[in-house]
């Protein structure tokens, strides 16, 4: 019996010393991913859903999408170096021709410490992407705008894809 209420206590004491600080809060933001936009290239106002797309990250061969229909993605930047490549591959509806268009994302870090819980996040700037042009000249994606060069949050578009 005193043990148990020795246990009890002690299970008290550990779970009321752990303090608001020590936990990271799903409501604080880190290091936010970027958010990419796909628009028409013929009407630019247009939300244009590119179907049976798959987007590779040159960060160890790493699966952003697998073959979804999607009007916007966020996507991951490499927090340890200042470029971060993505294959967008796109496949017909008999997923037998394949079109893959890789971009890469120049840019500069900063980290800002959070807290004692969360730690450090990653903050972007001075974004800059360029469609790898094809030999053959078979780009899906037509063109590349920066919307917001500096990435904080993933409350918009940073960048908008046309196609």
């Amino acid at each position: 019996m005193l043990k148990k209420l020795l246990f009890l206590i002690a299970l008290i004491i550990a779970a009321n010393s752990c303090t608001r600080d020590d936990l990271c809060s799903e409501a604080t933001q880190k290091t936010s991913k970027l958010v990419i936009a796909f628009k028409n290239f013929n009407n630019p106002l247009e939300d244009r859903t590119v179907s049976n797309l798959t987007i590779i990250s040159d960060l160890g061969e790493v699966t952003v999408v697998d073959n979804e229909s999607i009007d916007s993605v966020n996507v991951p930047l490499n927090t340890g170096a200042d470029l971060t490549s993505f294959r967008f591959i796109k496949y017909s509806d008999d997923e037998e021709l394949i079109n893959p268009d890789t971009i890469s994302f120049n840019y500069q870090r900063v980290d800002e410490y959070i807290n004692r819980a969360c730690s450090f996040k990653t903050v972007f700037f001075d974004l800059n992407a360029a469609v790898v042009s094809e030999d053959n000249n078979n780009n899906w994606i037509r063109s590349v705008e920066i919307i917001n060069d500096t990435i904080e949050n993933e409350d918009e578009a940073h960048i908008t894809i046309y196609h």
